[in-house]
């Protein structure tokens, strides 16, 4: 196994325990949190999720994404783009602090404006430890991250708990994210030892803004055409069916889109370094791509067909209404975090231009669905945005094929592969589990464990290649007999 691989699946290894264990630590306070407060707490929060979502794309710019692709990056690079970051935060928060009251009077609820003018100090917070993060995003070292983030996620939990159960309802939520994201800064400006220089270089600005201001046009963009329904689903409907499809979207996330976030932030840089070997890089895509199918396609069938128990179980009965959108998010699973592949692939080499043109084309879509379902409810509206990223993941593996070069006929024969496993895991769910076992408790354990069982002996069995991989990956961690089984069945 080559230096770099042995160093990616590592990174992939960290970062997979960084992004789920921090989630699933949250995802535990955020159930004890959930059963405290009411759906229409989180519809105050969804209210004002665009306006800190696009102050903290606005504030990194995507200088991270262009820091990490730039092979030779100085102290200059480092302590011009953290100015940046910091004077463009401090604006946008001055921007936010004195809109709060006109955003709160859109709404019509008067708390909005000192949740605004609180929630958004996250925004100075976040830019003053952003190169710090780029730093170890450069080494690949997401040991060190994990630790960070799980102790901050413990800390911010905790500070949430407390909250929530003294009473305080919303603030609950708005003091969980900012203290996590101090304690986070504080950690991390202990284990990173770089410090800003007294230097601003205009050239290292230009030359880091030609690729980044392409990043940073994807982001915004995604985050206007993603966060948007929440101001919208407040203003047209009521505030407590925004609170259902602001929880189902925080626990559709901790799943879908941190799964993206793990890979991604080990897979970009690990690209960079074997950008001009087209050879390698191929062969790192199609791993990473069955890696992925064979990991996400599980989890997602998994999760929708458990959704209805593990609400019941640990939200409460209140939450139920909250599944069906939660089930349509789950959705974006089978597909999400490979189309995020295919954009990573792009950018790692070079060719952001051409994942800007693929992300115009699921904003359209997106906004072409919005246009469409509005009418018809929430339900209607989630679906238009599954819809909309399927038709551009399937788009971007033809840029793939056509533009990288990488053949995807073999790989998409797993993902087939994958999926007829997946119909045969909701066979086992509706016609012998659900109609056999009682409690939502009982249900949602068995369908975990039976479901999971079943998938990896199905995958054993019709030698899905990408069990052997976990098996090398995780092999030390593995019982000897269960390693030469796998091994053998692969030779």
């Amino acid at each position: 196994m080559s230096t770099l691989k042995t160093k990616t699946l590592r990174g992939l290894f960290w970062s997979f325990l960084d992004s789920f264990g921090a989630y699933f630590i949250r995802f535990g306070f955020s159930v004890a949190i959930a059963r405290t407060l009411a759906p229409s707490d989180y519809g105050l929060m969804g209210m004002i999720i665009i306006f800190i979502a696009i102050g903290n794309i606005l504030s990194e710019s995507g200088f991270g994404m262009a820091l990490i692709q730039k092979k030779n990056t100085t102290n200059s690079d480092f302590s011009t783009i953290f100015y940046f970051n910091l004077i463009v935060s401090i604006v946008i928060y001055g921007v936010l602090f004195y809109a709060a009251s006109a955003i709160a009077d859109f709404y019509k609820e008067p708390v909005l404006t000192d949740v605004i003018r609180v929630s958004a100090l996250t925004i100075v917070i976040g830019a003053l430890s952003n190169i710090q993060t780029v730093i170890l995003s450069k080494e690949l070292n997401f040991k060190k991250q994990t630790y960070i983030s799980l102790c901050s996620t413990v800390v911010s939990g905790t500070t949430g708990v407390i909250i929530a159960y003294n009473g305080f309802a919303i603030w609950a939520l708005v003091f969980q994210t900012l203290s996590g994201t101090a304690v986070r800064l504080i950690l991390l400006t202990l284990a990173v030892k770089w410090r800003p220089s007294l230097v601003f270089s205009w050239s290292s600005f230009i030359q880091l803004y030609k690729y980044g201001y392409k990043i940073f046009l994807q982001g915004a963009t995604d985050v206007v055409f993603t966060k948007i329904y929440f101001p919208l689903i407040g203003k047209t409907f009521s505030t407590l069916q925004l609170g259902y499809y602001t929880n189902a979207t925080s626990f559709s996330e901790i799943l879908v889109k941190q799964t993206t976030i793990a890979y991604g932030r080990v897979l970009f840089p690990a690209i960079v370094t074997i950008k001009d070997d087209r050879e390698r890089l191929n062969r790192s895509y199609s791993t990473v791509f069955k890696l992925l199918s064979f990991i996400m396609i599980p989890i997602s069938v998994i999760s929708i067909v458990s959704a209805p128990a593990f609400v019941d179980f640990f939200l409460t009965k209140k939450w139920l209404p909250a599944v069906p959108y939660m089930q349509l998010f789950l959705i974006e699973g089978f597909f999400f975090s490979l189309y995020m592949l295919n954009q990573n692939t792009f950018n790692a080499t070079g060719a952001s231009g051409l994942s800007l043109k693929v992300d115009i084309g699921k904003k359209l879509l997106t906004f072409l669905s919005l246009f469409i379902a509005i009418g018809y409810g929430i339900k209607a509206l989630i679906l238009g945005q599954i819809i909309s990223s399927f038709v551009i993941f399937i788009f971007s593996l033809l840029v793939v094929q056509s533009k990288i070069n990488i053949n995807m006929r073999p790989l998409l024969f797993e993902y087939f592969k994958l999926t007829m496993i997946s119909l045969f895991l909701v066979f086992i769910d509706y016609f012998i589990l659900q109609k056999n076992i009682e409690g939502s408790g009982i249900l949602l354990l068995v369908k975990v464990i039976i479901l999971s069982m079943a998938y990896l002996l199905a995958a054993y069995i019709l030698k899905i290649q990408a069990l052997n991989d976990v098996m090398l990956l995780l092999g030390k961690y593995l019982p000897k007999n269960v390693q030469r089984i796998i091994t053998k069945r692969f030779e």
